[in-house]
């Protein structure tokens, strides 16, 4: 591995060396043939040529005649020919190429000195030269057979009487043999194989090391078989170019990927010059492979590692950038584009990023950079202005220095703390409110430390517990100040909380200085390590002395009304058993009177009696005393009644109220059963949708909707057909039914007092009632935590309006 990690290393450094010497050579080569081409058009009258031991200056006179283009200490050699080829004249660095004198040279045709393909190409430069400057690669047979490769240039001479051709050819064997050493020691190392493809034949030879370097299983066979092992995605690309090798020149570099026939990829990298007849078809392609698959791997590893990086920065709001010094270079990650709300890849400088800075901070950034020039640290928070929004960055940097102190390049990121500023400022913020609430609450806060027993509290906590003296606190100094009857207790309670760990809640009594008694309440949880050992508890107290004085006054105020309502609920006893008893005395003694009164009209029927008398007595007997005993009994019931509805509103508001959760479709289908008699007397239709459930009393929710519905029956206008619907709907936390009917109506001067106690609405109805109804509903209503009114129009019907909670604690 070591050897093969050599080899490389001198692989590329030869290639390196080579490509350089080529880079050099065509651009003398492409400057010779200018400086010719300027020569023959007369635009020059003098140039200078680099000698072996000085300068020599050539000046030209009469820039007419075609030949006279005599550069004889130039590198390159330089010919003039004919359209045909004929060569007119070269310099003596071409006679040295060939090593042949100018006699054996001029007048000859060029092509006696080409062999093979090597004339075809000429020929094809010579036809091309004419519509573009033609380069190519050509083998010269000089004396002796000796093969020299050159690199030549072929351009026409214009605006010459006889059509001429300028060649200009620059010796590269010497190239051409380092490479074949290059070439030999890459085979040698594995590296690269070599191939020729013979396309009329589709034959192709490879070098010895193919079977070894693609495992033996993929360059087998002809050009075609070789060409369905290309990778599917890369075969058309491969295709193209060889077929344009003619339009863009006969040389191509492509990178591509192999299949072999295990399944394995591997990615090639091919090199590679094409050979054409005289009519441009292409005649056999030579070139050099290279295996770059663990190069492609490493790019793509790298690649992925990028992207994770790029996806990483984006997450962490993390951009990163790096500044090269010496080749004045600042490049910038993606996310650091986002960061500054700059488009990704636009050039940056100093005087950009500084123009995205917050104005206020400009001037404190400016200095901080200068200061990490001179070596000082460079981590700093501030604000960005992007698209008129501000951000907080935070900046971080790592200078790098040469021995002499001055400055390589750097290293920074940037991370988009502005989520992180705002929590901030909003924990400031409710820090203060929390603090501002506290104080106005007479809250105080404290927070002990478990390890050296040390209480830190706020000012209102002192107020508290009267201890402004002491400029340190600790548990001990609290517990002094507890009540001595209380004082186990909260110790206790204390020590249970960090044991049993749960939080700690109890209210005690303490004195103070001028040995008043105040009452506390204090609650505080505990705070654990990693070993769950306590090491901090930290809670809130307050003064509650006036609530607990609230609360014995209401307790007290509790007590006397639950013994009022025991006495109210006595009297509604007593008041409704002493009005009864008379009333069911005189409904006892009309029966008495009716009996003794049928018994006197029989006695009289049986005997004989004046016309005259009989006449006074009978409308005595059949009308007077029957109205008499008639008004007796209705008013006795009309008592009964307006006392038992007396004693039911009365205990309203002493009954209990059980709240929960109600399915209204069922208590209103009981209901329409239990009135269907007079929904068939009256006539009328009843619908009602699907009602949602609400939370209240299940026996008070039926009376309320039976009171209502039986109302709405009792108002109906008999002219038409009764209509009377139940609907519902929830509105945010709250349940609003609807009882509505077509019925007489109320005149808007009785609808505010519809829920008056003993109010009647409709005087002219037939309806019986003491006008306590509505009065129960209403009450009934309250105590659900409820509302109810009305809407109402004389002569077109009424609707009453229910609201109760739709859930516990609304």
């Amino acid at each position: 591995m070591a050897m093969n990690s050599d080899n490389n290393d001198k692989l590329k450094a030869a290639n390196a060396r080579l490509r350089a010497q080529i880079k050099v050579l065509r651009q003398e080569l492409d400057d010779t043939k200018e400086l010719l081409q300027a020569i023959q058009q007369g635009s020059v009258d003098a140039f200078v040529v680099d000698h072996k031991d000085q300068q020599q200056v050539f000046t030209l006179q009469g820039a007419e005649r075609p030949f006279r283009t005599v550069i004889e200490t130039m590198n390159e050699g330089a010919a003039t020919l004919t359209d045909e080829g004929v060569i007119l004249y070269c310099n003596g660095r071409f006679a040295e190429i060939l090593e042949l004198t100018l006699n054996n040279i001029l007048g000859r045709r060029i092509t006696e000195f080409l062999s093979g393909d090597n004339i075809q190409l000429f020929e094809r430069m010579a036809k091309g030269c004419y519509h573009c400057r033609m380069r190519g690669e050509l083998t010269l047979t000089a004396q002796g057979g000796k093969d020299v490769s050159v690199y030549a240039a072929l351009s026409p001479l214009e605006e010459q009487e006889i059509p001429s051709l300028c060649l200009v050819v620059t010796d590269i064997s010497d190239l051409k043999r380092k490479n074949k050493e290059l070439l030999g020691e890459a085979l040698r190392a594995g590296q690269v194989i070599a191939y020729e493809w013979h396309c009329g034949t589709d034959v192709v030879i490879r070098s010895e090391n193919a079977a070894d370097l693609f495992e033996n299983n993929a360059l087998k066979g002809t050009g075609a078989e070789f060409f369905a092992s290309v990778h599917p995605d890369d075969r058309p690309v491969l295709e193209k170019t060889i077929c344009d090798l003619r339009q863009n020149g006969p040389n191509y570099r492509l990178q591509y990927r192999l299949v072999l026939t295990d399944g394995k990829v591997k990615w090639v990298e091919d090199a590679a010059e094409g050979i054409f007849d005289q009519d441009g078809k292409l005649l056999r392609l030579h070139g050099l492979m290279l295996d770059i698959t663990d190069r492609m791997q490493a790019q793509e590893m790298l690649r992925q590692n990028r992207e994770d990086l790029s996806r990483a920065q984006a997450v962490g709001n993390i951009g990163s950038w790096r500044l090269n010094v010496r080749r004045n270079e600042l490049t910038w990650s993606d996310e650091n584009y986002r960061i500054f709300g700059y488009t990704v890849g636009m050039p940056q400088t100093y005087e950009t990023f500084l123009s995205v800075v917050h104005p206020d901070d400009r001037e404190y950034v400016d200095a901080k950079w200068k200061a990490a020039l001179a070596g000082e640290a460079y981590d700093i928070e501030h604000r960005l202005v992007v698209e008129g929004k501000i951000k907080w960055v935070r900046e971080k940097a790592y200078l790098e220095f040469d021995e002499y102190n001055e400055l390589l390049g750097a290293f920074g990121i940037t991370q988009d703390i502005t989520e992180r500023k705002e929590v901030e400022d909003a924990l400031r913020y409710s820090e203060e409110r929390l603090r501002l609430t506290a104080e106005s609450a007479n809250v105080g806060q404290w927070e002990r430390d478990l390890g050296n027993d040390v209480i830190n509290c706020s000012d209102k906590f002192r107020e508290v517990y009267c201890l402004w003296d002491q400029k340190q606190l600790s548990y001990g100094d609290l517990l002094n100040c507890v009540h001595p009857e209380d004082l186990r207790r909260v110790d206790d309670d204390i020590k249970r909380a960090i044991r049993e760990h749960v939080g700690y809640s109890d209210e005690y009594r303490i004195a103070g200085p001028d040995n008043t008694v105040r009452w506390i309440l204090s609650r505080g949880r505990t705070e654990y390590d990693e070993s769950g050992k306590p090491v901090r508890m930290m809670g809130i107290c307050m003064d509650v002395t006036q609530r607990r004085n609230y609360q014995s006054k209401l307790e007290e105020l509790t007590g006397r009304l639950d013994n009022q309502t025991k006495e109210l609920e006595a009297i509604i006893g007593v008041v409704s058993h002493d009005l009864r008893a008379p009333l069911v005395n005189v409904k006892g003694f009309s029966n008495f009177i009716k009996q003794d009164f049928e018994a006197v009209k029989k006695l009289l029927g049986d005997l004989y009696i004046p016309a005259q008398i009989d006449g006074q007595l009978k409308p005595i007997f059949e009308q007077s005393i029957p109205e008499a005993i008639g008004f007796i009994d209705s008013s006795a019931d009309a008592m009964n009644t307006l006392v038992k509805s007396l004693v039911d509103v009365a205990r309203i508001g002493l009954a209990v109220v059980k709240p929960e959760m109600l399915e209204m479709n069922e208590i209103v289908r009981k209901i329409i059963s239990v009135l269907e008699i007079k929904f068939v007397k009256s006539g009328a239709k009843i619908c009602f949708d699907d009602l949602p459930p609400c939370w209240a009393d299940k026996a008070q929710v039926t009376q309320i909707f039976t009171n209502l519905i039986d109302n709405a029956v009792k108002y109906l206008d008999p002219t038409r057909q009764g209509e009377i619907c139940i609907g519902g709907e929830v509105i945010k936390d709250r349940v609003i039914y609807c009882v509505a009917d077509n019925g007489i109506g109320i005149a808007p001067e009785n609808q505010q007092k519809a829920f008056e106690i003993f109010t009647r609405l409709a005087e002219k109805s037939s309806a019986e009632g003491e006008g306590m109804g509505l009065t129960m509903v209403k009450r009934m209503v309250d105590r659900n935590n409820g509302k109810i009114w009305l809407q109402s129009e004389l002569n077109k019907g009424s609707a009453f309006f229910i609201s109760l909670p739709s859930q516990g604690n609304s």
